[in-house]
């Protein structure tokens, strides 16, 4: 996950150290950025939700037919 969040900033990063930078490119790049931060936040919210599902359906969908049911609707 690390090297996802240090992909999508590392650009950006060095862009706005260097020298003549445009600030209409910079707000650009900072927007853009903040999506592609965004979106690996929703994925990885996605996995962790299917994680947790699949781990109560395992703990628990043994032990009660009825609720294992349930959690797979």
């Amino acid at each position: 996950m690390y090297l996802r969040i240090f992909k999508k900033t590392t650009p950006l990063s060095k862009y706005l150290q260097g020298h003549g930078v445009n600030i209409i490119a910079a707000y650009q790049m900072v927007k853009q950025t903040l999506n592609d931060l965004q979106d690996c936040a929703r994925q990885l919210q996605y996995i962790l939700n299917k994680i947790d599902s699949e781990d109560i359906i395992k703990k628990l969908g043994a032990r009660s037919p009825v609720f294992g049911r349930m959690l797979l609707c």
